[in-house]
């Protein structure tokens, strides 16, 4: 934009002297906003779904590769079982774990689900985590093991979506926890650049632990030598085999990798894009892991009758193996905590009511307890299902220290305010964790009363659905209600980001590190509820 000549004949302006160029200015560079918001409603919600012959042809890839013990098991977005493998030696029933009890939690059937979940949980449209993702981000420190950082950003998700909790079944009636897992071999699935599920795979004979306080099977996590035998150190304990911050290959994870891999009619795989996958992600200028090994190959491709046939295994009914009963908290039914797969299935419709806040479409997450008039999901009037002095453990505000049914409570036109101008506000943050940089944030936004319940819940379109438990059940404080929004989740706006493919891992050798210069000891320290631990120095700064 340039200036025009001064008026020479002007007063009001000092006579230019002979031979000055004519003043110019030149025009600003364009600007942007932060947050680039495109395409807020896309069609098809929610997108792609995984059929019949996809499950078949992923579960057929996968167990194609597979050793005998494996488990293989394929979940939709919404983390439906629809489809269940096993070889002909894997281990199905509950194993003891380091106390000698029996633990559901570690039976190939579950562990091979919630790596399945956690993938399928852990996606959206433009960032896609693998359960080794999630392992990194769950520690105590961020990165692991540097004393003296902040907790991971997902620190204590291990412990949500549980099957006691009231966000524990899904629309369609159907058990979805347990959910999360840190151990690698869970990986999610894209189909026509769609997130539509994950798989999960469990069997290979060496699980390291996630975390040094989590339940372990002894039969895979003690080290053992090349003939079985458990190694032990120089005092004569078991060596326990417990993540350290380096990224260790797991053939659990390749079997995965060649399950997402397999070939879609017309071009393309179920494989995550590249560009979202979580070694793209960098927070606090550390990247993300994604995985660690390529697709398991070196056998034939065959289908699942091929398999079958060949006697390398079968679709399976978790419920025969590990019959657990659990209660349906919404309506007081009993029900099984697997479902029957010995005959795979495609992704079924989800019954969330859809709604639109904010500008934004999306659907309804919350279900009604039985203890409310009509069961079903939408909103709930604040302290609806209060009658009396209940509830006496509250830290309330009244003189008695009670919550009455007549206290000042949250009308459903309040719960419906509060989630639009949240909703709104998404919309101007920018998300450190979805590609490509700028891109809204996409959120889970709950609001609760003082007794925690849950009033309303609603997932914007894309929303990841890992944050629906872990996100809504945060405690409430002594004031008339709490609102808790989970950016799916994110880190903050300003976090680094970058394209390279690959950033250059600092070391920490002979206990200094490289990038620190500061020596780097072995750190006690005490975490809630849990005991002491100790952080050995590694060889390694995870952040490849």
């Amino acid at each position: 934009m340039h200036m025009g000549t001064m008026n020479h004949n002007s007063s009001d302006h000092p006579r230019r002297p002979k031979g000055c160029a004519s003043v110019s200015i030149e025009p600003l560079e364009q600007r942007q906003h932060l947050t680039v918001v495109t395409d807020l409603n896309r069609p098809g919600l929610p997108g792609e779904r995984l059929t019949r012959n996809d499950v078949s042809r992923i579960i057929a890839a996968a167990a194609s590769q597979a050793l005998s013990t494996q488990v293989i098991t394929v979940v939709d977005r919404e983390g439906e079982i629809l489809g269940v493998w096993a070889g002909t030696d894997a281990r199905l029933s509950s194993p003891n774990d380091e106390t000698g009890t029996p633990n559901l939690l570690l039976s190939n059937i579950t562990k091979s689900l919630t790596r399945a979940r956690t993938g399928a949980f852990f996606q959206s449209r433009e960032d896609a985590f693998s359960t080794r993702t999630a392992r990194y981000i769950i520690q105590d420190q961020f990165p692991f093991p540097v004393p003296n950082t902040p907790g991971g950003p997902l620190y204590g998700v291990a412990f949500s979506t549980l099957p006691f909790s009231d966000f524990s079944f899904n629309s369609l009636g159907t058990v979805t926890g347990p959910a999360i897992s840190g151990d690698p071999g869970g990986i999610p699935l894209f189909k026509n650049n769609e997130p539509v599920g994950g798989i999960g795979v469990s069997g290979d004979g060496r699980d390291l632990a996630a975390r040094d306080d989590l339940p372990f099977d002894p039969r895979v996590t003690f080290d053992r030598n090349i003939d079985g035998l458990i190694r032990r150190d120089a005092n004569g304990n078991k060596i326990k085999l417990v993540w350290d911050g380096n990224e260790e290959s797991d053939f659990d994870e390749a079997v995965a990798i060649a399950g997402a891999a397999a070939g879609v009619p017309g071009g393309g795989t179920y494989t995550a894009p590249f560009e979202i996958q979580a070694e793209r992600i960098l927070v606090g200028g550390l990247r993300f892991p994604f995985d660690a090994n390529t697709a398991a190959s070196g056998e034939s491709a065959r289908t699942i009758q091929q398999l079958i046939n060949a006697g390398e295994g079968n679709l399976i009914n978790p419920n025969a193996a590990i019959p657990v009963p659990v209660t349906n908290p919404n309506t007081g039914t009993a029900t099984t905590l697997f479902r029957d797969a010995r005959a795979v299935r495609g992704s079924p419709t989800p019954a969330y009511p859809a709604a639109s806040f904010g500008g934004i479409d999306g659907e309804l997450k919350n279900q009604r307890t039985s203890d409310v008039a009509g069961n079903g999901f939408g909103f709930v009037p604040g302290g609806q299902t209060l009658a009396g002095e209940v509830d006496s453990l509250l830290n309330d505000t009244n003189e008695d220290g009670l919550v009455d049914a007549d206290d000042t409570q949250l009308t459903v036109s309040d719960v419906k305010k509060i989630i639009a101008q949240a909703g709104e506000q998404a919309l101007h943050t920018r998300a450190a964790i979805r590609e490509p940089i700028g891109v809204p944030a996409r959120v889970h936004i709950s609001v609760v009363d003082r007794a925690g319940r849950a009033l309303g819940t609603f997932r914007q379109d894309d929303g990841r659905i890992s944050v629906t438990t872990f996100q809504s059940r945060k405690p409430a404080p002594p004031t008339i209600s709490a609102i808790t929004i989970t950016p799916s989740p994110r880190a903050p706006s300003d976090s680094f980001r970058s394209n390279s493919s690959r950033l250059p891992a600092p070391k920490i050798v002979a206990g200094r590190c490289s990038v620190c210069r500061t020596p780097c000891r072995s750190t006690s320290f005490p975490a809630a509820g849990l005991p002491t631990r100790s952080i050995r120095p590694t060889t390694r700064w995870p952040t490849a």
